[in-house]
C-alpha cells in the first residue's frame, strides 16, 4: 500500500491512505479528539446514493489549521473500529456540535469570501491530481445567484475520492425551521 503524503498550502497534509486506530493517534497527537459517533457514508459516492454503509466516525480538529472554518477530520471505521471504510477531510461547519441559527453573524461573513472558498477548492483540486491524475469526473452541481455546488471524482479499484465544495452566496431563513446554510470544501475517500 503506498503512502500518499502531499503539504498544501495551509500547512495541511493530504493523506488518502487507510489507517488502523493506533496510526491516526499518532497522525492526530496535535489534534483534537471531538467527537465519536453513528454515521452512514455512501457505499458508492460516484453512482449510487441511496446505499448507505453504516459506520462510526472519529472525528478530529486539527487545531493549527489556518482556513476558516478550520479542518475537522473525520475517520470512518466499520461498528467495532476495526476497518477503515473511509476518510473525511472536512473544511465546513457542520461537524455534530454546530447550530446555524446561533451562528447567524459567522454564516452571514461566510457568503463575502467566495474568493477564500473556491481558491482553496482548486488547490486541493490540484493536490489530488498530482497524486491520483486526472479526475475521473467533474459535475458542477450548481452555479446559481445563491449557491455554488461542485463535485471532482477521481475512481479506482481501491477507492473513490471525492472533492466537493458547497457555498451559499445568500442564506435561506426558513420559518419555523431556522437559517439554511453551508459552506463547505470536503475530500471523501471511500475505500473498496
Amino acid at each position: 500500500m503506498a503512502i500518499i503524503l502531499v503539504k498544501s498550502s495551509y500547512s495541511q497534509e493530504l493523506d488518502l491512505e487507510k489507517k488502523v486506530i493506533s496510526e491516526v493517534i499518532k497522525v492526530e497527537a496535535n489534534s483534537i479528539l471531538t467527537d465519536t459517533i453513528n454515521f452512514g457514508i455512501l457505499k458508492n459516492p460516484h453512482n449510487d446514493i441511496n446505499t448507505t454503509l453504516q459506520t462510526r466516525a472519529l472525528i478530529f480538529l486539527r487545531i493549527k489549521d489556518e482556513f476558516k472554518p478550520q479542518l475537522h477530520l473525520w475517520y470512518f471505521y466499520d461498528q467495532n473500529l476495526n476497518e477503515p471504510k473511509g476518510l473525511l477531510y472536512n473544511w465546513g461547519l457542520f461537524n455534530p456540535s454546530f447550530n446555524p441559527s446561533k451562528n447567524r453573524d459567522l454564516l452571514e461573513s461566510l457568503t463575502k469570501q467566495e474568493d477564500e472558498f473556491t481558491k482553496k477548492f482548486e488547490e486541493q483540486k490540484t493536490l489530488i491530481s498530482d497524486l491520483l491524475g486526472e479526475p475521473s469526473e467533474v459535475r458542477i452541481i450548481e452555479d446559481s445567484k445563491s449557491k455554488l455546488v461542485k463535485q471532482v471524482l477521481w475512481i479506482s479499484n481501491e477507492k473513490i475520492v471525492q472533492l466537493s465544495i458547497e457555498f451559499m452566496r445568500e442564506l435561506n431563513e426558513i420559518p419555523g425551521i431556522g437559517i439554511l446554510g453551508d459552506f463547505h470544501i470536503q475530500i471523501m475517500t471511500t475505500y473498496r
